[in-house]
């Protein structure tokens, strides 16, 4: 963990960016001494407080912008500060005192204290692109900004400009204070920040999104840079971490016209009204910024279609869902308030109307919802509005099976399933989601006992069956005797011979096969009964589709109408293929013999942040490579982000022309490229430096993304997907980095 043992402080740590900083900042060990106005006001501290970590390592400290020397006590001893804190909103009645002031006064507030603080070693200033591209140069297609531009500040006062305005001066003159003091000053430079909120209170980038679904008639004639929130948090860690970090960094993902958002929000929520018209006539012209410095940080960029979903329709209208009132106050990036008097202190849903939660009065069944892809299917139905009958085991002791975890020293390990059942484990991270004390309920089910879904599937709309054992029989040298986690209630060490009977393939095709097959069976036995149900959206997986004798290779793309062949399959002991491409089979057969409207999501190997407390089979795999593996696998696969497979999902299940399969892979990539992919990310890691065998590595072949993306699928990459898998894996406690 890259922050253990070091101790930084973050200003206006309430806000929007600020708080995804602390986040990321507590996940690598870092303790944080975060500012804010006033820590006893719960609405500013109350989501800090429950960050993970922060029991032990955040500290709250009072402090304001325009107070001479409020910042010495936050900021003495510290290695590192980041100063996030300032005012953002671009209507004022008074912009000296709303709005240059605080960004000016208080940035060189803080600053004076880090002349004093011996201790620290750097600071890294949250400015704005706001400061580098507004200065009358034409912004056209063919311009590329950069790091060398900077704002006017006679241009920005004579066009009033005065955010614009606040930025440029707060920078300028940070810029010249470290000159001075010999301060180790760098600059972040985000657009218009986007993305997921942690923080209960509205703020302006949001809110920008907000009003396009809220109703409004017309939308805004502007191009804006738009960069995800995530990004930004992360760029501030590693330009404070990487020691040749310097100057100034533009981070902008894509620029794009509001008449862009409002076509991507089209295409992801086709039932909502969106404005048809612009307010002016002619468009403004889009413009390009660089990437190249922000790249050197290490950052890959959340593609700017996965922002406008995240804040459509997960974060914004999960959080306004849960507010009892919230005012409409332009963004404060940090603590300082918007003494605007334009509050308008109305509750939630005027701001955030039912017409937006597209789940709202509806009610859907998920089984094996302690999975780590139903755990984010769930969040984001309740998310959405929907009351959601969530099927998991019976909260029992584990089998006693385990005791045969000891035999393991003194046999070949190739094949061994370890039986447990549903524990508070399997439900607790569960029943902690927003809105689940509402709209969650839990039901007994079991895959293998028919009739065991009814209850849970009986006057629901729509069911989504995820629960299928999940593992793989390990050949590799390096995956014998390893844990390579469970899905639903198997959990799977790896391969053994000279074991009792039960223990040998066969017994391990059994436990996948049936229930597989049979499960699936037996819920859409159950949904055939259930009048209500409109659409079944079956779990499957690419293991469906591309396990054949027909060749991959890097000309070759694969698509919906591959599907894997049973008996090549089976003599290959394949047996997580065979059950998978045995119960798709047998689901469209019963589908087709019933008149069930069923879909089927075919996701690859899929990563990313988990929300379960328990390892499942495909964190493992990137868990074994950064925990000290000697070698990783020869072996091609295709990889997908959980959060896209979850959207998928919702999107299968709510866009009424949804049909038939849709394979779910962002990128097919060899176990080389990912272990470049977090070479890259985490230079310390000691990482395995060759593969397992001397054979030509497996090739890499296409999947086809052009089905998936009708569902308004917009692909999170892999770099960021493995990024999130090991900061989950780092924050659930599996691995220490």
């Amino acid at each position: 963990m890259s922050g253990a043992g070091k101790t930084v402080c973050v200003t206006g740590a309430s806000g929007f960016i600020a708080s995804w900083l602390v986040k990321f900042l507590l996940q690598r060990g870092y303790t944080v001494r975060a500012s804010v106005r006033d820590p006893s006001d719960p609405k500013k501290t109350h989501h800090l407080l429950a960050l993970e970590g922060a029991k032990e390592r955040l500290h709250l400290f009072k402090a304001s912008l325009l107070e001479e020397g409020s910042f010495d006590a936050a900021i003495d001893g510290c290695d590192g500060v980041f100063h996030t804190a300032s005012p953002f909103f671009f209507a004022t009645n008074d912009p000296e005192a709303e709005l240059i002031a605080p960004a000016l006064k208080g940035t060189l507030n803080v600053l004076e204290s880090c002349a004093k603080a011996s201790s620290v070693k750097r600071v890294v200033l949250t400015s704005s692109v706001a400061s580098v591209a507004i200065n009358g140069r034409p912004l056209t297609p063919e311009v590329v900004v950069d790091e060398t531009w900077w704002s006017d500040i006679e241009f920005c006062r004579k066009i009033q400009a005065w955010y614009v305005l606040s930025k440029t001066l707060a920078e300028d003159a940070a810029w010249k204070f470290a000159k001075e003091k010999g301060i180790d000053l760098v600059v972040i430079n985000p657009a218009m920040v986007i993305g997921p909120l942690l923080q209960p209170t509205l703020n302006t980038s949001a809110e920008a999104i907000l009003n396009l679904i809220n109703g409004a008639e017309t939308y805004p004639n502007g191009s804006v840079g738009w960069v995800n929130v995530k990004s930004v948090a992360n760029a501030h860690i590693q330009a404070f971490e990487i020691p040749s970090a310097s100057g100034r960094y533009c981070m902008v993902e894509e620029v794009a016209h509001y008449a862009d958002i409002v076509e991507i929000l089209g295409k992801l929520y086709p039932s909502h009204k969106l404005p048809e018209k612009c307010v002016d006539e002619k468009l403004m012209p889009k413009y390009q910024v660089s990437q190249e410095k922000a790249k050197t940080l290490g950052i890959d960029f959340i593609p700017f279609e996965q922002n406008e979903r995240f804040l459509a329709g997960g974060a914004v209208g999960g959080s306004l869902g849960e507010w009892p009132k919230v005012g409409r106050k332009m963004e404060v990036e940090g603590e300082e308030e918007a003494k605007r008097g334009d509050h308008v202190g109305r509750h939630a849903q005027e701001l955030f109307s039912v017409d937006n939660m597209s789940g709202v009065g509806k009610t859907v069944c998920v089984t094996g919802a302690s999975g780590f892809i139903a755990s984010w299917l769930v969040k984001f139905l309740l998310e959405r509005g929907y009351t959601v009958k969530a099927s998991v085991r019976d909260p029992n002791m584990w089998y006693p099976l385990i005791d045969w975890l000891k035999l393991l020293p003194s046999y070949k390990v190739d094949c061994l399933l370890l039986l447990a059942s549903d524990d508070p484990k399997k439900t607790g991270h569960l029943l902690a989601l927003d809105g689940a004390k509402e709209r969650l309920h839990l039901f007994k089910a079991d895959l293998l006992e028919a009739g065991s879904f009814d209850a849970a599937i009986d006057g629901c709309e729509g069911v989504f069956h995820t629960a299928s054992p999940f593992f793989y029989r390990a050949a590799d040298p390096q995956w014998k005797g390893f844990a390579l986690g469970y899905s639903m209630h198997r959990i799977v060490v790896a391969s053994i011979s000279g074991v009792p009977a039960e223990f040998q393939p066969d017994a391990c095709e059994a436990e996948l096969i049936d229930p597989a097959l049979k499960g699936t069976l037996n819920v859409l036995g159950a949904c055939a009964k259930a009048s209500s149900v409109k659409r079944v959206v079956l779990t499957s997986s690419v293991a469906a589709v591309i396990i054949s004798r027909r060749p991959k290779t890097p000309v070759v793309v694969v698509d919906e109408t591959w599907f894997s062949d049973p008996e090549f399959a089976r003599d290959m002991k394949l047996w997580y293929v065979l059950s998978k491409t045995l119960a798709e089979d047998a689901a469209w057969k019963f589908a087709r013999e019933k008149g069930i409207d069923l879909v089927t999501i075919n996701p690859a190997l899929v990563v990313g942040p988990l929300l379960q407390p328990t390892l499942n089979t495909s964190a493992a795999a990137i868990l074994d490579i950064v925990n000290g593996a000697k070698t990783y696998p020869n072996s091609t696969m295709g990889w997908i982000n959980v959060k896209d497979v979850a959207v998928a999902h919702i999107q299968a299940f709510e866009i009424p022309s949804a049909n038939g399969r849709y394979c779910l892979v962002e990128r097919v990539a060899h176990y080389s490229e990912v272990v470049e992919i977090l070479h890259k990310l985490y230079p310390s890691l000691q990482l395995p430096e060759k593969c397992s065998d001397d054979r030509p590595h497996t090739p890499v072949y296409q999947v086809s993304k052009e089905k998936a993306k009708s569902l308004g699928i917009n692909f999170i990459s892999l770099e960021e997907s493995v990024k999130e898998t090991v900061e989950s894996l780092k924050e659930k406690g599996f691995f220490s980095g």
